[in-house]
């Protein structure tokens, strides 16, 4: 993680920015159909009142002093702390960083909207340039019902978003769920916008199909829990997400294949204290196998993320669910 990363400084920066008389000439608005395969990008033009709206959005989230507070972690796909920011590296994903170029770049952008409808738009995206730092963050549109709590309405007529004291055709929700900071860092606030907008589903798979196809994979898993797992993780889901953790923590994995013959004192032990977490695995020491019946994969899992620790200075015996 890039340690020097400061919320507050991002909120001084910001608000040096928006002071600025001619901002709105350093700012762009982006609609975005994450449904859309690629992503659809619609460029839309915007008056001066809007744009500073816009950034009241992004610039009122960062000077929350609750909001500072929060502490920057890296990026856990299975984990996501409700009380933390997270950050990734752009490239850290090759999926991922073919978003960002995809939303940064904008090679497919579309300059138009007209004929498109209001609900097929799921996120905007706010760029603006501060001192040759270019900015990209993203929010999501909400329903009107709870627009007329916690957003801004907006009518969007001829690719134009003008703003209203009423209530409008289009909702921006205030809550920015991710901010990309040149091509390099990726700070998220939001998780669900997050995985929308950089389609972490289609991610989670793909990692997670390599994880499995990877040669201790195939020799020390029975061939009929493998070929369950890869349907499983077609749908990006929780599997998905901890096979992928697995695979940025190969030198872990490696280590526990390597001492696998240990699982003889583990599974099938009834008086192991956390038993239960893996009680339906079992293991065949000759062939060194491990399996688990269909619809208890994540008990497979528990075992193989070595999920049981024992601390160092109170000799405590317990469990992590988020490794």
């Amino acid at each position: 993680m890039d340690n020097t990363i400061k919320i507050k400084e991002l909120s001084d920066r910001f608000n040096e920015f928006s002071k600025r008389p001619d901002f709105d000439e350093y700012m762009s608005l982006y609609l975005l159909n994450t449904r859309s395969d690629p992503t659809a990008i619609y460029e839309v033009e915007t008056d001066k009142e809007i744009k500073e709206t816009l950034f009241d959005i992004i610039s009122s989230q960062y000077d929350s002093k609750r909001f500072q507070d929060k502490v920057i972690e890296a990026y856990d796909p299975v984990m996501m702390k409700s009380d933390t920011h997270q950050h990734l590296l752009a490239n850290q994903y090759d999926s991922i960083w073919t978003v960002v170029n995809l939303l940064i770049n904008k090679s497919q952008i579309n300059h138009t909207s007209k004929g498109v409808l209001v609900e097929h738009f799921s996120d905007y995206m706010v760029e603006f340039s501060i001192d040759s730092e270019t900015y990209h963050a993203f929010g999501s549109f909400a329903s009107v019902a709870k627009m007329k709590k916690f957003g801004v309405f907006g009518n969007l007529t001829n690719n134009k978003l003008k703003s209203l004291n009423k209530d409008g055709v289009v909702g921006l929700n205030r809550q920015i769920d991710v901010l990309v900071i040149g091509k390099q860092d990726i700070l998220i606030h939001g998780s669900q916008g997050f995985e929308r907008v950089f389609e972490l589903k289609n991610l989670f798979s793909e990692e997670a199909k390599q994880t499995l196809n990877s040669s201790d994979f195939r020799k020390y898993i029975t061939k009929d829990v493998l070929d369950n797992l890869r349907k499983i993780v077609d749908n990006g889901g929780r599997i998905a997400r901890r096979l992928t953790k697995l695979r940025n923590d190969e030198e872990r994995l490696e280590d526990f294949f390597a001492n696998i013959d240990k699982l003889t004192q583990i599974v099938g032990n009834p008086q192991h204290k956390n038993f239960k977490k893996f009680d339906s695995v079992t293991y065949e020491p000759k062939s060194q196998k491990l399996s688990v019946p269909a619809g208890k994969e994540e008990q497979l899992l528990n075992i193989i993320t070595d999920a049981n620790y024992r601390a160092e200075v109170s000799g405590h015996i317990g469990y992590d669910e988020g490794r």
